[in-house]
């Protein structure tokens, strides 16, 4: 998985003015993703029902 910036305590810990805002401009949604949707498309590929997915980076942003 690929995952874009994610908010996390490492996140936190770097939080130098301004470097969040030019990672939201760069994201597609404009803003940075949360753990619980990285969780989501986790929970995702060990179901079932991506049982054929193989060999495959999964971009998550």
């Amino acid at each position: 998985m690929a995952p874009g910036v994610i908010y996390t305590r490492i996140l936190k810990r770097y939080n130098v003015v301004g470097d969040h805002e030019e990672s939201k401009k760069r994201s597609p949604l404009h803003r940075i993703g949360q753990p619980e949707e990285i969780a989501a498309a986790v929970a995702f590929l060990a179901s079932t029902e991506a049982a054929y997915i193989t060999g495959e980076i999964i971009s998550v942003r």
